[in-house]
């Protein structure tokens, strides 16, 4: 039988992974959804959903790279598996 300690990081790592999956497909997602909402505005001398696909959907994917990172190392380290 596996140790109680592993299997509780397991759960952990598989839920922040799936938080952080989650996060990304709305915000991949949030272009189509407001695109009949908003079509015609402009933010920042373009359409809004293309804004939002062109610019903010990559930053999030690189923030959530940084937080996903973050989090995982504070996972490791409270179970004692961290690389230091």
């Amino acid at each position: 039988m596996r140790d109680f300690s592993e299997i509780i990081w397991w759960r952990e790592s598989r839920q922040l992974a799936l938080a952080v999956v989650a996060v990304l497909i709305v915000v991949a997602l949030l272009p189509a959804l407001l695109a009949g909402h908003v079509g015609d505005r402009l933010f920042a001398g373009m359409r809004f959903g293309t804004f939002v696909g062109a610019i903010l959907a990559p930053f999030a994917a690189l923030v959530a790279a940084f937080v996903f990172t973050i989090w995982q190392r504070r996972i490791d380290r409270r179970h004692d598996v961290a690389d230091d």
